[in-house]
């Protein structure tokens, strides 16, 4: 069980160009040039800069040791940043953020 944010790729479609992600100073996301808009967690930030950071396959139970401090159900609060990282990372054109079950 693991979860990759695979490297940016420029792709032909004009709606859904390549996705650039600074992680000098606030992370920031554009696509096609244009901002994407981020989660206003911090955590989920955190998530995406770190899977960046590393890229390389992480499993869910490292990535919810790194950012679990204390919630009831680590497992569930990894879920719903995956979620709202999905929306960032991926397109109609490319799917970035793979998550094996």
């Amino acid at each position: 069980m693991s979860v990759v944010i695979s490297p940016a790729v420029a792709v032909p479609n004009p709606r859904c160009g390549a996705l650039s992600i600074r992680q000098f100073g606030d992370v920031q996301v554009t696509r096609a040039r244009q901002p994407v808009a981020l989660p206003a967690s911090k955590r989920t930030r955190a998530l995406l800069d770190f899977l960046v950071v590393t890229g390389t396959a992480q499993t869910r139970q490292s990535l919810c040791d790194l950012l679990s401090d204390g919630p009831d159900d680590p497992r569930a609060a990894l879920r719903w940043s995956l979620t709202k990282l999905r929306a960032v990372a991926d397109d109609d054109a490319a799917t970035r953020l793979e998550a094996e079950p």
